[in-house]
């Protein structure tokens, strides 16, 4: 038992170590590392938390529920850390699933501000695109009928996710209207 916790200990030193993409902060002392191990943690938990949408079905968005009360631990145990735009991106994609699209929003536009050059600030998708879109259409009442859709997507039930896209194509919303269209004609979708 003791060689487990040891050999879990180090592989987790290891993984914090060798996954720093931020290069401008570097631990100067035991304290910051065990801070930055928290970090590391915290997020990968969280994140598998997230994950578990896979095993899910229908509507069932539970997971993003417990993922994101654990995704707000780690975005307070990762501020000025490696994983931080990761954990502010996933947990505002957490938002989004569940339906809370203010907090979903804030989150892209604080990941838009706090990190441009941040991969997931560049090509489609990415946190000041879906910052604008919900800024555009958060009133939206399609804006539910499109959530529902992407879950459906993610739980890869096609016929019902297709059937929302299809719904939330009548969004008074243009850019509502215009993801619902392309997405409602993806090949996966059409019968």
């Amino acid at each position: 038992m003791k060689l487990f916790s040891i050999l879990t200990i180090s592989a987790l030193l290891l993984l914090a170590g060798c996954a720093s993409r931020n290069q401008s902060v570097k631990p100067r002392n035991s304290f910051e590392k065990l801070t930055k191990l928290k970090c590391t943690e915290s997020f990968l938990v969280a994140k598998k938390s997230y994950d578990q949408h896979r095993l899910l079905v229908g509507l069932d968005v539970s997971n993003f529920f417990q993922a994101s009360s654990m995704l707000e631990t780690a975005k307070e145990k990762c501020k000025n850390y490696e994983y931080e735009d990761d954990v502010i991106f996933t947990l505002a994609n957490s938002y989004f699933y569940i339906g809370d699209f203010s907090d979903s929003m804030s989150n892209y536009k604080e990941l838009s501000e706090k990190f441009p050059n941040s991969s997931l600030n560049i090509g489609k998708n990415t946190a000041p695109e879906l910052y604008k879109f919900l800024r555009k259409c958060l009133h939206d009442w399609h804006m539910n009928t499109y959530r529902k859709a992407e879950v459906y997507e993610l739980h890869k039930e096609y016929e019902n996710s297709r059937i929302q896209y299809e719904l939330a194509k009548e969004s008074s919303c243009k850019e509502l209207k215009k993801k619902a269209e392309k997405k409602a004609t993806q090949s996966q979708y059409i019968r």
